[in-house]
């Protein structure tokens, strides 16, 4: 019809002169909108005016979105690509339409495919062998918004974060090239996919397996009527289509992700080996984890620790311990080197507190700045409550002591060490690692310190206030024999120098005032508890 025809005209001329709004409004009276719609959705997305699309009905809005779908799927979204666009696009028109599970679904969707790409870069780039890409090479450092060309790189041996020399700056391999962008759009479709999700009611996907074709399912009670009935009819017709194998993806599973990305962002390239970062030591959480803690970065391997159930051990603290020894062996421009080569946001991560530039409270030292992260770290294990120590921190704090002692034999043990472990029943803990590594006097100067913390209870108990827990409970009797004949046969062996006979006298004296001191205590408590029974 001429009707029809003048529409169509006037689509075409305000397509053509970029008056969208206006082609808008007439699309509305096209009948077969479906191919303007096509023309107007182009235009539209090379223009970033897809928000206009908000105001069209339910039809030409439903049209639109299919549209985009089918864009979005037909190649990978690399970044810059009209694949990537698209997915940009739909989650803004649901996340702008309050749709937050639909926006979520295409946020994980779009991590998805990206994870894929990840995966094939790793096949194409990765030398052949059974060891490993990984085996030979040296991570790259920077925060995870920093651009590969502008990365300090690491080179020399694989002795460790600070037996590498951070010099200059290199460009990036292919490999690495390719494999930054793309980690960097899997962080932020995870980061849109943690914005959307945790807007929600539900707070989950359901997701199919990784082969499937379909996306991820959006469950949302708004959409099944409000009924609890639709909405569980909705979830299980789709683990019918996914032959029962559906994911629940939660707020928990996205920071589990996220974390593990950015890990993979810190880890990304090589000392020049060309080579990607996707291989399958760098997909095992507990190597992410360790390696980001050999470069100084714990906040990050605890994060990573934390979402994944490792044990923040071996996957953090013991690493990044070893970071601290060997730093504290090397010059201070040589720690800063490493410090530096993680300035901007990245910093947060590796000390309590930091400017972006360099460790706050800690002189200008990168070790001290670390020693400072590791007391934080582990304060901050198992229940978090200051001055409560439950089982798992006391482990830690047991580990952080033995490695110290095997490290540095001569070597008090830091305050923040001691005062925890001898501050109720781990006391005994550190009395066995001091004894196993022969630091007697070490172990007789806790005991002194354990009979003054009992005659200090006592005297509380005469003023009518009672502690807790005082070292008596659980006195590790066999123990303390075995010390006594240690620091006995310390004292009776021959040779040595004057001084060193001198401190074994000093140290019996004083084992056996301790002893004697104990044994009027259990006397005392153990006559006390007759009178109340």
């Amino acid at each position: 019809p001429l009707r029809q025809r003048l529409w169509t005209a006037v689509f075409e001329r305000a397509v053509q002169s970029d008056m969208l709004e206006d082609a808008c409004d007439v699309l509305v009276s096209l009948e077969h909108f479906e191919g303007h719609l096509h023309a107007l959705a182009q235009k539209m997305r090379s223009s970033g005016r897809v928000d206009l699309m908000l105001r069209l009905p339910d039809k030409h809005r439903s049209r639109f979105i299919n549209n985009l779908h089918e864009h979005a799927l037909l190649s990978s979204p690399t970044p810059g690509s009209d694949s990537l666009l698209c997915y940009n696009h739909l989650y803004a028109l649901h996340f702008s339409a309050q749709e937050y599970l639909k926006a979520a679904s295409i946020a994980f969707t779009l991590y998805t495919a990206l994870g894929h790409m990840l995966q094939s870069v790793a096949v194409e780039q990765a030398p052949g062998g059974d060891a490993g890409y990984m085996a030979n090479t040296q991570p790259w450092t920077g925060d995870c918004i920093s651009k590969p060309s502008e990365v300090p790189s690491c080179t020399g041996g694989t002795g460790g974060a600070m037996t590498v020399a951070v010099e200059g700056v290199r460009g990036a391999d292919a490999a690495s090239a390719s494999a930054w962008p793309i980690l960097e759009q899997q962080r932020s479709g995870l980061l849109m996919l943690l914005s959307a999700l945790s807007l929600t009611s539900e707070r989950i996907l359901l997701a199919p397996p990784p082969q499937g074709a379909t996306a991820p399912m959006a469950v949302d009670s708004a959409s099944t009527g409000g009924s609890l009935e639709s909405a569980a009819s909705t979830w299980l017709a789709g683990v019918e289509i996914c032959g029962g194998n559906l994911r629940v993806v939660s707020l928990k599973d996205v920071e589990q992700l996220l974390a593990v990305v950015e890990a993979r962002l810190v880890l990304c390239g090589d000392g020049g080996a060309g080579v990607a970062p996707a291989t399958t030591k760098l997909d095992s959480p507990a190597s992410a984890a360790r390696r980001v803690a050999e470069l100084g970065l714990l906040g990050l391997a605890l994060r990573v620790a934390a979402a994944h159930g490792l044990d923040p051990w071996q996957s953090a603290l013991q690493p990044f311990l070893a970071l601290c020894f060997e730093a504290d062996a090397q010059s201070p421009e040589k720690t800063a080197l490493v410090a530096d080569a993680a300035r901007g946001p990245a910093q947060a991560l590796m000390f309590v507190r930091s400017d972006g530039s360099e460790a706050l409270g800690a002189g200008g030292d990168a070790a001290r700045g670390w020693w400072q992260a590791l007391e934080h770290a582990l304060k901050a294990s198992g229940d978090g409550k200051e001055g409560s120590v439950d089982a798992s921190r006391r482990r830690l704090y047991s580990l952080a002591a033995e490695e110290l002692l095997t490290r540095r034999p001569k070597e008090s043990l830091p305050e923040f060490l001691t005062k925890v472990l001898s501050d109720g029943p781990s006391w005994v803990s550190l009395l066995r690692l001091f004894m196993k590594h022969g630091r007697l006097e070490d172990a007789v100067d806790l005991l002194t310190e354990q009979v003054q913390r009992c005659e200090g209870a006592a005297r509380l108990k005469v003023l009518g206030s009672e502690r807790k827990w005082t070292p008596l409970q659980d006195f590790p009797v066999s123990l303390v024999v075995q010390l006594q004949r240690a620091v006995v046969a310390a004292k009776a062996k021959d040779g040595g120098s004057a001084a060193d006979r001198s401190k074994a006298s000093a140290c019996a004296s004083e084992l056996e005032r301790n002893l004697a001191k104990f044994g009027r205590l259990l006397e005392d408590a153990e006559r006390a508890r007759d009178s109340r029974h």
